[in-house]
C-alpha cells in the first residue's frame, strides 16, 4: 500500500489503523513523508518501529504528491499496489477485496471501488457509486470524467512499471492521465461496494485549484486521444472553471446527505449555511426541503416500524 503524507497528522492515526485491522495480514505499507512540520515524520516513525511491516520513506524538502508517489513506488515490493490517502479510511475487507478480483481476472490491471464520502469530522454524506465495467470507465475518462477513486484503487505493479508510474509533470490530475494510459495496457474495473471511507474538505485541492486541474485534465485526455487517434477533445475551456465557495460545497453535502438520509451531516451542514447565509434564497429552500423530509419520516416511519413488528421506542428522530 502506497500512502503519501504531507502534514497529515489530524488524520493519520485512524488512517495508518484501517490498514492495520485489514482481513489479511500480508501486506506493507509504505508512507512517504513529504516534507511534513506538523509531527506527522515522528508518527509514522512510531508506527514503523512497532510494526516491521510500515516503512517510511522521507523526502528532505517538498517534492508534491506525484513525485511522492514516484518516490514511493520505487520501495513498493508486492504485486499489486493499493493507493491511500492520509485522512481516508480503509474498510477492513479492501484489500482481500481487491487482491482477490486482480487475481481472478487477469486481464484487469487496476480495481477501485465504491466509496462512502464523509465530511472532515467524518459524518457520513452519501455512497460515491463509480462505473463498473472498462468500457464505460474508458469512455468516461476520454469525455473528462469518472475513472477510479484514486485512494480506492489497486494496481498491478508491472503495470504500473510499465507505464512509467505517474508522469511527474502532471501535478494535478495526475490519476485521470494514469488511467488513461493503464486503460491502453489492460482494463479498468470499479467493485459495487463500499470499500473506503473518503474525506471531503471545504477548502481541498478540488475547490482551491480548480481550473489548475482542468488544464492538466485537459492535457491528460488530449494526449491520449492523440496516442489513440481520436478526435481532439471538446472538453470545458481552460481557466473558466467557477471556484467552488465554502457556501456552494455544504449546500452540495446537505443535498447528497438528504437523499442518503444521512441525517447528522445535513443538519450540520445546514447549520452551517442558516448561520453564515440565513438570508439566501437558496439557504431558505434547503431549510424547507429539509424540513419536509423530517415531517414525512415523523409520519411515514412509526406505521412502517408498527408494520415491521419493531417497537416504535427503538426510533430516533
Amino acid at each position: 500500500m502506497l500512502l503519501p503524507v504531507h502534514n497529515g497528522k489530524p488524520y493519520l492515526e485512524p488512517c495508518v489503523d484501517s490498514v492495520l485491522r485489514q482481513s489479511i495480514s500480508n501486506w506493507e505499507l509504505v508512507l512517504v513523508d513529504d516534507a511534513s512540520d506538523d509531527g506527522s515524520t515522528e508518527e509514522i516513525q512510531a508506527y514503523a518501529r512497532a510494526d516491521s511491516r510500515i516503512r517510511l520513506v522521507s523526502s528532505p524538502h517538498r517534492i508534491g504528491v506525484t513525485a511522492a508517489l514516484n518516490l514511493g513506488l520505487q520501495s513498493c515490493r508486492g504485486e499489486f499496489i493499493a493507493r491511500l490517502d492520509a485522512d481516508d479510511i480503509c474498510v477492513p475487507h479492501r484489500l482481500e477485496r481487491q487482491r482477490d478480483y486482480l487475481r481472478t481476472h487477469p486481464t484487469t490491471v487496476a480495481v477501485g471501488c465504491w466509496v462512502m464520502r464523509m465530511d472532515a469530522d467524518g459524518d457520513a454524506i452519501a455512497v460515491g457509486r463509480w462505473p463498473r465495467e472498462h468500457a464505460e470507465i474508458d469512455r468516461r475518462l476520454l469525455g473528462g470524467e469518472g475513472g477510479l477513486p484514486h485512494p480506492g484503487a489497486m494496481i498491478r505493479a508491472a503495470s504500473l512499471h510499465q507505464i512509467g508510474g505517474y508522469r511527474e509533470e502532471f501535478v494535478y490530475a495526475q490519476d485521470k492521465d494514469l488511467w488513461l494510459r493503464l486503460g491502453e495496457v489492460g482494463q479498468l474495473a470499479n467493485l459495487s461496494e463500499v470499500l473506503l471511507h473518503y474525506r471531503e474538505h471545504v477548502r481541498s485541492a478540488g475547490s482551491v485549484h480548480r481550473n489548475e486541474q482542468e488544464l492538466f485534465l485537459w492535457r491528460a485526455v488530449q494526449d491520449a486521444r492523440l496516442r489513440r487517434k481520436l478526435a481532439p477533445y471538446r472538453g470545458q475551456a481552460v481557466g473558466t472553471a467557477a471556484l467552488v465557495t465554502e457556501r456552494r460545497q455544504r449546500e452540495a453535502w446537505v443535498r447528497a446527505a438528504l437523499r442518503s438520509r444521512n441525517m447528522r451531516a445535513c443538519h450540520k451542514h445546514l447549520a452551517w449555511l442558516i448561520e453564515n447565509d440565513r438570508y439566501s434564497a437558496r439557504t431558505r429552500w434547503l431549510q424547507l426541503r429539509v424540513c419536509a423530509a423530517v415531517i414525512a419520516s415523523v409520519v411515514w416511519l412509526p406505521g412502517a416500524l408498527i408494520r415491521s413488528g419493531r417497537p416504535t421506542s427503538t426510533w430516533l428522530p
